[in-house]
């Protein structure tokens, strides 16, 4: 199997990437805080705390939320650690009678959940990869300091505005693949898991510094070729012939897009408003490439 994200660092994209930064409209939005300059853990292992935290305070079942960081920790060893986390987690996520609690964006997000929440967050690497130089660092807890914790709290309570300001609260992760048909291509496996998926958009929420490149926008891409073009044959064949059209079967007024936290801004574009010619490019070299990698 291929994750989509290793897909997108190695195809070879057109230049400027199949879908450039610059053709998506950008909305920045103003919550009157601004994040401390220092933070003392790693801008990756925020990001993917803040990823999964926001799912749980959007009314997600932490168990669910949570089962590949939990998978992470059983394969190494650190099962007790986490589950002792995911019970803090449920603790302040969840109402006496188990229901998941559905954060405002202005209330108040306790210490020990962020704290749980980005040391069990930690795990997920340990699901993904068995490089010893990664899975060492997980030993112990790791102590957040408070600019850090404030700045994961402004950024969880930033992707709540989000969601509410799309009435998307309920809204869930969808984990998508494209499996080569026989004849079509080689026989491995596409997949990936988009962080929100509606009727009528794909968001991915991304807490990073870097700035937004054609990587994550392929990454968003091809995402949405697998939730509607690349899930039967003739469809695949169509794509090789050349006779593909991204509106095709799409929702009218589609949408795909990033919210960043820490910039607290929206990139967007409508499905209508791609170059079909860079969709076909793409959805070409996902069909007829992917065995390569």
């Amino acid at each position: 199997m291929t994750p989509v994200t290793t897909w997108t660092r190695k195809v070879k994209q057109p230049r400027g990437g199949y879908l450039p930064v610059s053709f998506m409209q950008v909305t920045r939005f103003d919550d009157g805080c601004e994040l401390n300059p220092k933070e003392n853990l790693n801008p990756g292992t925020i990001g993917t705390s803040v990823d999964y935290l926001s799912r749980v305070l959007s009314g997600h079942d932490a168990h669910d939320v949570f089962a590949l960081p939990l998978f992470g920790a059983e394969n190494i060893g650190c099962d007790y650690s986490a589950k002792k986390y995911l019970a803090s987690i449920i603790m302040f996520s969840e109402d006496e009678f188990g229901v998941p609690i559905v954060f405002d964006a202005d209330e108040d997000i306790p210490s020990e959940l962020i704290h749980a929440g980005v040391n069990l967050s930690r795990f997920d690497i340990a699901f993904k990869t068995s490089n010893e130089y990664y899975l060492d660092s997980l030993l112990g807890e790791v102590h957040i300091d408070e600019p850090t914790e404030q700045n994961i709290r402004i950024m969880l309570r930033r992707i709540l505005s989000f969601r509410r300001r799309h009435n998307i609260m309920d809204a869930e992760s969808k984990l998508l693949s494209y499996k080569c048909f026989p004849g079509l291509g080689g026989e491995d496996c596409l997949s990936g898991e988009a962080d929100i998926v509606t009727d009528d958009a794909i968001w991915d929420c991304k807490a990073m510094k870097a700035q937004l490149r054609a990587t994550y926008t392929a990454q968003l891409l091809a995402y949405y070729a697998m939730l509607f073009h690349l899930n039967n044959r003739s469809m695949v064949s169509s794509i090789q012939n050349g006779c593909f059209n991204p509106n095709v079967d799409t929702p009218a007024d589609f949408t795909l897009g990033f919210f960043n936290p820490r910039e607290n801004a929206e990139y967007s574009i409508a499905v209508s408003k791609l170059n079909p010619a860079i969709f076909d490019s793409l959805a070409k070299d996902m069909v007829n490439s992917l065995y390569m990698y």
